[in-house]
């Protein structure tokens, strides 16, 4: 019998088990910001292994994103074997919550390698952090056969048919395509009359033909979360004019940067990033499980 349990974290303890958690990945500020992110949020959940004494011996913290994504913060435990239980807990959490792949992100290869493959982790790229200074505006978009169209709500179904249009032979994480339905797909990007921001580049019939998906939060750093380009006018500059009415935009609203994460193996995209003066701030590691542990296609 096990001289150990996991349950969710209780919230005298939730302080405590974040300690665990980030051990020496985090300090008492990242708690406590953590802590503030977990709030009553439903989608997210913080398991904590407890001794039978009631002694605190390990934690996670995964949770459930739109589209069946779902994210996890490596375990850490005293033993392999508490460090299990809780990523299986973990990954029961999400599955209930009709999560079909799960994503792990990692500083290095080794971190968390063990109990990752034991549960049916596979290690499949790195992502890389780029980043652009805004310290002088970016030279204007050329006029010509593309214009610039903004979302209204009459765009959302050729929203999404576009967006699965960007998604053909994608080399950003491809793996997480085709576990999940055009749906889901369409469903992890949100509504485009969310919080986020929407744009489109629509040739001279009309037909849509690239977009981008900003986050204009009020931190002075724009985060670009997208940006697709349809197969049919891919390497012919649309790219490079979504991104330059991007940066405009971001200049005129005040923004002091621009983010974006690329990965690794999608080298037309990272061209163009590094055309357009981006710079890699940091890379991380990626870990996928399918569930209920269905094979990496």
């Amino acid at each position: 019998m096990s001289d150990f349990f996991v349950a969710p974290v209780s919230p005298l303890d939730q302080m405590a088990a974040l300690h665990v958690l980030l051990g020496e990945r985090g300090n008492p500020e990242q708690a406590r910001a953590a802590r503030d992110f977990i709030g009553d949020d439903d989608s997210v959940q913080l398991l904590a292994a407890y001794r039978s004494t009631g002694e605190l011996c390990g934690a996670m913290l995964v949770q459930a994103l739109p589209g069946a994504l779902g994210v996890a913060v490596p375990p850490r435990g005293a033993s392999p074997a508490i460090a299990d239980a809780l990523m299986l807990a973990g990954l029961d959490w999400l599955q209930g919550r009709g999560v079909k792949v799960c994503q792990v992100f990692t500083e290095a290869e080794s971190d968390g390698r063990t109990t990752l493959q034991r549960a049916g982790f596979q290690h499949v790229t790195q992502v890389l952090s780029l980043h652009r200074e805004l310290i002088a505006e970016p030279a204007s978009v050329a006029a010509g056969e593309l214009h610039l169209v903004r979302y209204q709500p009459d765009l959302a179904e050729r929203c999404a048919e576009l967006l699965l249009a960007t998604h053909e032979d994608t080399q950003d994480c491809p793996e997480l395509t085709g576990c999940r339905t055009p749906a889901d797909v369409v469903a992890a990007f949100g509504s485009p009359q969310g919080g986020l921001s929407w744009q489109f580049l629509a040739d001279t019939t009309g037909e849509l033909v690239g977009l981008t998906l900003v986050d204009p939060s009020d931190d002075p750093v724009l985060q670009l979360i997208y940006l697709g380009v349809h197969p049919r006018v891919r390497r012919q500059g649309v790219g490079g004019q979504l991104l330059r009415h991007v940066l405009a935009d971001a200049v005129r609203n005040g923004f002091a940067a621009v983010e974006l994460t690329v990965d690794i193996r999608n080298e037309p995209a990272r061209r163009l990033y590094q055309r357009h003066g981006f710079r890699e701030l940091h890379r991380r590691e990626v870990w996928l499980a399918h569930l209920p542990g269905e094979p990496l296609a």
